[in-house]
């Protein structure tokens, strides 16, 4: 049986890092006695705790042996949660619910962070002035991650559904590209792809908030066998 620190002391000092909160022990534990413990990390501006405190030693000096697997995006990390690649993955709240609606064996053992970060990135060239602009436009975005969502509460906030565009589904890394070419009218993405479009194309773009003031949340997320073997020590 693993012997690892309970889940809820993993999200503690993700939560706590950030505030300098986090207490170390006065003599820590070995993290060479305990089990690895790999985390699947969508590398995003929202996993950045996961970064801090793995470069900071906070694991470390908790007795914790964590590892990160870095994705693209939260589906990603779901399907390497579901074939056993990770233990424990970095996900939204539209992924995880996506895989309880498949009756999947997970469950969400905390939240780190909430963030407003999704926007619509459009093309002016392609017509687009105004959200209403949107009907009949390409849209490109990754199928299956909060950006699905955020995208149809925007569409339906302004009279229109996804019956009204064409969606593409893209890969992360095709983002930029996409649009820059023409293969997009418009993106669903965070602020860091917003950021290099328009560094690329200035003016001729224009973005606005998708989440309407409707915070996202990244949880972490594990899978049902893997937390019943979770005992604090």
């Amino acid at each position: 049986m693993k012997i690892i620190v309970a889940g809820i002391t993993v999200i503690a000092a993700l939560v706590l890092v950030g505030s300098g909160q986090w207490p170390f022990p006065s003599s820590g534990t070995d993290s060479g006695d305990s089990d690895q413990i790999i985390i699947g990390v969508p590398a995003i501006e929202h996993s950045a705790p996961i970064y801090v405190a793995q470069d900071q030693g906070f694991f470390a000096g908790n007795g914790l042996n964590v590892t990160t697997q870095d994705y693209t995006v939260s589906p990603e990390a779901m399907d390497g949660l579901l074939n056993n690649v990770v233990d424990a993955a970095l996900i939204g709240e539209y992924t995880f619910i996506e895989k309880a609606f498949k009756k999947e064996k997970i469950r969400v053992i905390g939240n780190i962070d909430k963030f407003e970060t999704t926007y619509l990135i459009c093309r002016k060239d392609k017509g687009i002035e105004d959200i209403s602009d949107l009907k009949g436009k390409r849209m490109g975005l990754t199928r299956g991650t909060l950006s699905e969502f955020y995208l149809g509460r925007s569409l339906d906030l302004h009279g229109m559904s996804f019956q009204d565009v064409t969606l593409e589904d893209l890969p992360a890394t095709q983002y930029v590209q996409a649009l820059t070419n023409g293969s997009v009218d418009a993106l669903v993405a965070s602020k860091k792809y917003k950021d290099q479009i328009i560094r690329l194309l200035g003016a001729d773009i224009v973005a606005w908030p998708a989440q309407s003031n409707q915070p996202g949340f990244v949880l972490m997320a594990c899978r049902d066998d893997w937390t019943a073997n979770i005992r604090i020590r």
